[in-house]
């Protein structure tokens, strides 16, 4: 996922928000969804979603059991991976500009 998605580091986060059953995060005209638990961490954050808002991609991050997205000022978005974290077939869904996505 790492590789998939560095293309995205130095862009700005433009919303976060909650849609229905999982969160989806939007950087540029690029989505990624997310469903499976995560949190958001860091010194000044709030864990609020609005905090990521406007940000800079800083780093990615992945290991067989997070997703870590980290941001500037700090913040991070984790996303569990482990197996027993899964709520449905995918963890997160990365939608491209072009149409098309990378399913984990």
């Amino acid at each position: 996922m790492r590789e998939v998605l560095a293309g995205l580091v130095g862009s700005k986060v433009t919303r976060f928000q909650r849609v229905h059953d999982y969160h989806q995060l939007s950087i540029g005209n690029e989505t990624i969804d997310i469903f499976n638990p995560m949190a958001i961490e860091g010194p000044s954050s709030g864990q609020e979603m609005g905090a990521l808002e406007g940000l800079e991609l800083k780093d990615v991050e992945e290991s067989d059991d997070r997703l870590t997205l980290t941001f500037e000022h700090g913040l991070a978005l984790r996303v569990d991976l482990r197996d027993g974290s899964y709520v449905g077939p995918e963890a997160v869904v990365y939608h491209r500009e072009d149409g098309s996505a990378v399913v984990w």
